[in-house]
């Protein structure tokens, strides 16, 4: 995370994959880890009194392994 001037600017490494969104995913187990692994960095986040305010499918970085 950097500061500049008046901006907060977040880095992100880069994720060789796509969003979430679009996919079509018909694989229960795959639906349901990816919704604990929401879940539980919400959560994480949450006990740091930070808010996303953007879930959403396009937001959510599937890696290409998957």
């Amino acid at each position: 995370m950097y500061d500049h001037a008046s901006d907060i600017q977040i880095s992100l490494e880069y994720m060789d994959g796509s969003s979430l969104k679009g996919r079509h995913i018909s694989s229960d187990p795959f639906i349901t880890n990816v919704a604990r692994q929401v879940l539980a960095r919400l959560a994480y986040l949450h006990r740091q009194c930070i808010v996303h305010h953007d879930i959403k499918p396009s937001n959510l970085l599937i890696n290409s392994a998957h």
